[in-house]
């Protein structure tokens, strides 16, 4: 199961995320600001970052080229309750894996991070996969 940092200024959303997320199996950590989430990236190395777009102080987006910066091995999505194509388009171009359009139902925010699962699996595999053959070739 994967280790998961929830980021958002609202926290009831925090709280059902982390609900929903603890009942699929899931360690799960909260945060109400960016700053507050770098401190505890530097603490807990999570595999997954949830965090809303729009939020006082530090932006998703802020937070997401942070990430990118000194965690370049979590894997980021953004959360929105004001989708636009662009915001959706430039989280994409700074690294996110996936935007997330808020209200999301507990299935979909499963469903998700089962695929995010699956896609750190396979990158970590062909990591290994490529290490193997450069071992080989030299």
């Amino acid at each position: 199961m994967a280790r998961v940092l929830v980021v958002d200024d609202e926290r009831s959303i925090c709280n059902t995320i982390e609900a929903v997320l603890r009942n699929a199996g899931h360690q799960v950590e909260c945060a109400d600001s960016g700053e507050m989430a770098i401190a505890l990236m530097r603490k807990s190395s999570p595999e997954i970052l949830l965090t809303d777009l729009r939020m006082d102080g530090m932006s998703g987006m802020d937070l997401l080229g942070k990430a990118r910066e000194y965690f370049p091995s979590v894997t980021v999505v953004l959360m929105t309750a004001y989708a636009t194509i662009d915001s959706a388009v430039a989280a994409m171009k700074n690294g996110a894996y996936d935007y997330l359009v808020k209200p999301f139902t507990p299935e979909q925010l499963e469903h998700l991070v089962v695929r995010i699962e699956e896609f750190r699996r396979l990158r970590d595999e062909n990591s290994k996969l490529r290490d193997q053959v450069d071992a080989l070739s030299e």
